[in-house]
């Protein structure tokens, strides 16, 4: 078992906290006797085993494979405060949808690829913590110790990653714009299916290449493949990596805006 500090499992104790499972209504505080439940949703037996070993019994250990009722369902039977799940589990609208009904769930997922785009659509839709993809026992301790304390967890590497990508919103028109994009569809197909000119088209393509920091359809059509646009019906913004380049700013045009924000790494 590892050695963690009571102040980092039991950090509730200094704030109002509703325990999941209660039907007290209003607020209350969770107790420094009672350890946190963290749901693991995987189908490795070994991760489940090694974790087990790694954290009980400071921390109750409950394991969950993938089911056709999904990961909302989990969290539903588990009432965890933690919730443990790896990258292919991790779907960023059903996070969200997870985090608006229990809020109190702490959610950490365990990354197997290193997009930028990836790593900021699941802080944006809750996540509190981003481990590597074979994290270690020290890891997991520090990442638990970290998100009960009220605080964002990542690796060192992450957060280099995070330092040089940008959030960027679209308005509903060019998120259909950059959906038709990524599905492969020509000018003329994209005019007909918007009810506009294939002229007005080109110029709404324009100016979205300025405002993303793209060259060309190509490159627009990735940016929207690796941002989910194709499986998102209206997105309302998507994630830039640092190899785009700085959009361009239309001072006059407030119409269109091209608001990005840099991502500052938890202390």
């Amino acid at each position: 078992m590892l050695g963690i500090e009571a102040k980092g499992i039991y950090p509730f104790h200094r704030s109002s906290y509703q325990r999941p499972g209660t039907e007290q209504s209003g607020e209350m505080t969770f107790a420094m006797g009672l350890k946190p439940t963290l749901l693991l949703y995987t189908s490795s037996g070994v991760f489940a085993r090694g974790l087990r070993g790694a954290l009980e019994p400071s921390v109750e250990v409950r394991v969950s494979p993938p089911t056709p009722g999904g990961l909302l369902e989990a969290v539903t039977n588990a009432r965890p405060e933690l919730l443990l799940l790896e990258e292919i589990h991790a779907d960023a609208a059903m996070i969200s949808v997870l985090k608006r009904r229990y809020p109190y769930v702490q959610v950490m997922v365990c990354m197997y690829s290193n997009l930028p785009e990836r790593f900021l659509q699941l802080l944006d839709a809750g996540v509190s913590a981003l481990l590597s993809g074979s994290p270690s026992d020290e890891e997991i301790a520090t990442a638990l110790s970290t998100v009960l304390d009220g605080r964002r967890y990542y690796p060192d590497e992450t957060a280099r990653v995070l330092s040089h990508a940008r959030r960027c919103n679209l308005t509903p028109r060019e998120s259909e714009l950059l959906r038709r994009v990524a599905e492969g569809l020509a000018n003329k197909e994209i005019a007909w299916q918007l009810g506009i000119g294939e002229g007005t088209v080109k110029v709404y393509l324009s100016r979205l290449f300025d405002k993303l920091g793209v060259s060309d359809r190509y490159e627009l059509a990735l940016l929207g493949l690796r941002n989910g646009a194709r499986e998102v019906p209206s997105l309302a913004a998507v994630y830039l990596s640092g190899n785009t380049k700085p959009p361009v700013r239309r001072g006059t045009d407030r119409s269109e805006p091209a608001l990005l924000f840099p991502i500052v790494p938890a202390a």
